[in-house]
């Protein structure tokens, strides 16, 4: 499934989405991306954070750019050091193991009608 915003953004931004995507995956403190107007990389960016809650380590970002260029240097910031996010990454991806292991002895049936269910109850919730 790809991600909501991902998924409304025109191709150049998707480029942008993708590139500051894999930079803060690598946890770089620097790398290029496609060149984007300051607000819509800051939409992108925040789009970004929207779809992928697990990146809560990266808070902000400056950029770099030169007037001819067809990239900038994107500078991430992150709330904690290299070392504390790649145990976070670690503990988180644990957790959702752990959560998700009871689902992987359902049936595909079972897992869409407790989606269902799921799916009615937050409609429900929510209105």
């Amino acid at each position: 499934m790809e991600p909501y915003y991902y998924t409304k953004m025109s191709k150049p931004k998707q480029a942008v989405y993708h590139a500051i995507y894999q930079g803060l995956m690598a946890l770089s403190d620097s790398f290029q991306v496609p060149k984007l107007e300051g607000r819509e990389l800051s939409d992108v960016f925040f789009q970004l954070r929207l779809d992928h809650p697990e990146i809560f380590w990266a808070e902000g970002f400056h950029y770099r750019y030169y007037q001819d260029s067809a990239n900038i240097t994107f500078l991430p910031e992150y709330i904690f050091e290299k070392g504390k996010i790649k145990e976070h990454q670690k503990a988180l991806k644990a957790r959702v193991e752990k959560l998700a292991r009871p689902a992987m002895k359902l049936s595909e049936w079972e897992k869409k009608s407790m989606y269902t269910i799921s799916s009615v109850k937050i409609f429900i919730m929510i209105n």
